[in-house]
């Protein structure tokens, strides 16, 4: 039996589009037996599939490469912990210069989804990016769809109480995701309170857990699922069907 209960429990929408399985790459999953809790864990509550998105930025710099290699080992060492469990491999990249140089040279991109037009990106935490704009222009000329990570997070999104920032990134092309910890108090009041508003304002189009521990996911995953379903904002499913290929979304 799932350990949540809403109205917002349809399997269509158990898709995590942010998380950080691949082991041993960045500061998410360490090891095999990390990616086996976290496996059970996402089965548990509904989950059918995963985009993995490790981070790539001045810390840890992954490549496309590298990551795509790491992914193609992490299949077939847990190939029997996988099963039908739907994986694809991205990145979260930092919007910075490096990440606007390489979608102006369509190079070293881990983009993800039908088509591969996905592209995870997250911004400074405390400070505006001043070059959203030129992003979102250029990803819209090269045909790339991005996804503004944990947008609840933002200290400038919590301060436009008017979510005119938002609702301008949408205009754009930019699709909003929001970490379902958040709207459970993950990361505090004041994030659980940004989380709840712009979520019944409809404003979010993804839904993502950012797992780096899946030691969390048994309390604030399934309470954030919960709080989810209390009021109906309408929100679509239509993103989560395009982050695998069509063949895989058979089932």
């Amino acid at each position: 039996m799932p350990w949540f209960s809403s109205s917002l429990s349809a399997q269509d929408a158990r898709y995590d589009v942010h998380c950080h399985l691949l082991p041993d790459v960045d500061d998410g999953l360490r090891d095999l037996n990390a990616f086996a809790s976290a496996m059970e864990q996402y089965r548990a509550m509904g989950y059918r599939g995963a985009v993995i998105t490790p981070h790539s930025n001045e810390r840890f710099q992954n490549s496309e490469a590298f990551l795509r290699e790491q992914f193609e080992t992490l299949k077939t060492d847990a190939a029997d912990v996988i099963g039908d469990f739907q994986l694809a491999i991205g990145a979260e990249y930092v919007l910075d210069e490096t990440l606007m140089q390489r979608v102006y040279d369509h190079d070293d991109l881990l983009t993800f989804g039908v088509g591969a037009t996905f592209l995870l990106a997250e911004c400074s935490m405390v400070h505006q990016p001043p070059m959203m704009e030129e992003f979102l222009d250029e990803c819209a000329r090269q045909n790339i769809r991005p996804i503004i990570a944990h947008v609840e997070r933002y200290q400038y999104i919590r301060m436009d109480t008017t979510a005119s920032l938002m609702i301008d990134w949408r205009d754009r092309g930019a699709l909003l995701q929001m970490n379902v910890g958040s709207i459970a108090g993950m990361y505090g009041d004041g994030y659980q309170h940004v989380a709840k508003t712009i979520w019944w304002q409809g404003l979010i189009d993804m839904l993502g857990t950012d797992l780096h521990d899946p030691h969390y996911m048994r309390k604030a995953i399934p309470r954030g699922w919960k709080t989810l379903g209390k009021k109906d904002v309408g929100f679509s499913t239509k993103w989560q069907h395009l982050l695998f290929e069509p063949a895989s979304n058979s089932a």
